[in-house]
């Protein structure tokens, strides 16, 4: 798969789980919604500037939306996916879950 193909497709699942429209995210990201259209349908060759500023948009890291590997889960992985949180989770120590508790109420907010 193109690497454009993966930008897009990354794009448009990030904006799509966080109930975003084209235009909202454009907003957030001080870009336009016809940007994130054509980066969503990879035909634009964009700057490295736009799709920093997508990514912080979407809460990620701008290597994030280069990856393959899906950044969304889908609904049906959900219990797999929990378990797995909480599987890690035991293991820790208390002050690691005060790190962990405060983490998951920045990231919420």
């Amino acid at each position: 798969m193109e690497v454009e193909f993966v930008l897009g497709a990354n794009v448009r699942d990030l904006r799509e789980a966080r109930g975003l429209t084209q235009a909202q995210l454009g907003e957030r990201a001080g870009v336009s919604d016809q940007l994130i259209g054509r980066l969503e349908r990879a035909d634009n060759q964009t700057t490295l500037k736009s799709i920093k500023k997508v990514a912080e948009a979407l809460g990620v890291d701008p290597l994030d939306l280069f990856s393959r590997t899906p950044l969304v889960a889908p609904e049906g992985d959900r219990a797999r996916l929990l378990q797995k949180i909480k599987s890690r989770v035991e293991r820790l120590d208390a002050a690691e879950l005060v790190k962990v508790d405060v983490a998951i109420r920045v990231a919420l907010e």
